[in-house]
């Protein structure tokens, strides 16, 4: 019995699960997903495009649990697909941004990995104007928010940082921001 032989049915029973009635069941079936990532993200479309579609839903499930466990397992599928992620761009962008502005504590802090995530997976692929246009201008908001002695200051810095590798010129708009 290899357990990769029943990885399509597995993977296939967790997406219905991550539909579930309750947020417990959609919680570790999320979860059980990310200890997957890698091997969806070797797979065809067939299996990652349910994947994004089911992570980007969930980002914005009532249930906080499901939230975090959606948003860990998008950074986590990020990191093992690395540029393979241009193809989802479109879709994960604003999903991300959106998450951004609603997260808070835990959940926005891995936001913050799942968007530096994404740069370095992508990276001037980011530099697009539909996408510069969509995340930085809640990236930046909340920025300016952000008290000199708030721990969340390094997290923005150290995102702020991947994204202006990936955006280079794009980032001239803001640069005025973070230097003042």
């Amino acid at each position: 019995f290899h357990m990769a032989e029943q990885l399509p049915m597995i993977v296939t029973f967790l997406y219905r699960m991550c539909d579930g009635q309750h947020p417990l069941v959609r919680m570790i079936a999320m979860w059980t997903l990310s200890q997957y990532a890698n091997w969806i993200a070797k797979q065809e479309a067939v299996y990652q495009d349910p994947f994004v579609r089911i992570v980007c839903e969930s980002l914005s499930d009532d249930n906080e649990l499901v939230r975090r466990a959606a948003i860990s397992a998008l950074a986590i599928f990020e990191e093992v697909a690395g540029f393979d992620c241009i193809q989802y761009l479109s879709v994960l962008v604003p999903v991300l941004a959106d998450a951004f502005v609603a997260y808070r504590g835990r959940n926005l802090t891995i936001c913050y990995d799942a968007i530096s995530t994404l740069g370095e997976a992508v990276g001037e692929e980011l530099a697009e104007d539909e996408f510069v246009e969509r995340l930085m201008p809640p990236l930046m908001a909340r920025f300016e928010r952000i008290p000199d002695d708030a721990p969340e200051l390094v997290t923005s810095l150290e995102t702020l940082g991947t994204l202006a590798l990936c955006l280079k010129r794009q980032l001239a708009p803001f640069a005025p921001l973070l230097v003042a």
